[in-house]
């Protein structure tokens, strides 16, 4: 069992912004923690003022979804049977399937899981 995070990069399609959020928070974070190997979901959008050096180029994705989860194989399992042959039976039931996803969602995305490879490591405690 390795854990490990799931990265999504996208966009919503412009002008739809606050749809995608309200999709986002309100329904798909929600399903995709239902799914067996998910432990959490958090969502992050890009600064405009984002760049490292002033030589790098500009980042092609406005937001990014990072899902920890306990166990990569599970849940790149899970994820892809919910999203295909559920999908299937739910509309063939004539019923919505799940992991539906928003208009608002651009479709010109990038996933990809990543397994852990060390201990998370914190800063000191701050003082206060």
């Amino acid at each position: 069992m390795a854990p490990g995070v799931l990265l999504m990069l996208h966009n919503a399609v412009p002008g739809r912004e606050a749809e995608l959020d309200d999709w986002y928070h309100g329904t798909h974070l929600g399903e995709i923690l239902q799914t067996p190997g998910f432990a959490s979901g958090q969502r992050f959008r890009l600064l405009t003022r984002s760049r490292m050096t002033a030589d790098s180029p500009d980042a092609p994705y406005g937001y990014l979804t990072l899902y920890e989860v306990d166990d990569v194989e599970e849940a790149y399992a899970a994820i892809h049977r919910r999203a295909r042959s559920d999908r299937d039976a739910a509309l063939a039931a004539g019923v919505e399937p799940p992991l539906w996803i928003s208009p608002a969602l651009d479709r010109d995305m990038r996933t990809w899981f990543f397994e852990t490879i060390s201990d998370r490591v914190t800063g000191p405690p701050t003082a206060g």
